[in-house]
């Protein structure tokens, strides 16, 4: 059966799917001072999530939506529906990013 954010169309499992592999899988981002077309040998997103993970009190991971725009048609769509349905979407993101932090 499939699950849909409540009052969207949003497939919660694809859209999951879809966040976490932009999350595993984005490297073409990098620090400012950086050369922007070097690879980077490990995620750019979970190298930030291992950073977070090592500081105490609070903390947020920011994401740059052109980030998850550029990276594929997928998460091209997931792109557009966080910006049609952000109430509904960042929750799932949260949660993937949590899930992806215990990894």
């Amino acid at each position: 059966a499939t699950v849909t954010a409540r009052g969207t169309d949003v497939n919660v499992r694809v859209a999951g799917a879809v966040f976490r592999d932009f999350l595993r899988n984005y490297g073409a981002g990098v620090e400012e001072h950086e050369n922007p077309r070097q690879e980077l040998e490990r995620p750019y997103y979970l190298v930030k999530i291992e950073t977070i993970i090592r500081q105490t009190g609070p903390c947020s991971l920011d994401i740059d939506t052109m980030h998850l725009f550029y990276h594929n048609q997928d998460s091209q769509q997931l792109y557009y529906q966080i910006l049609n349905y952000p109430m509904e979407l960042i929750p799932l993101m949260d949660l993937v990013v949590q899930r992806e932090a215990r990894r």
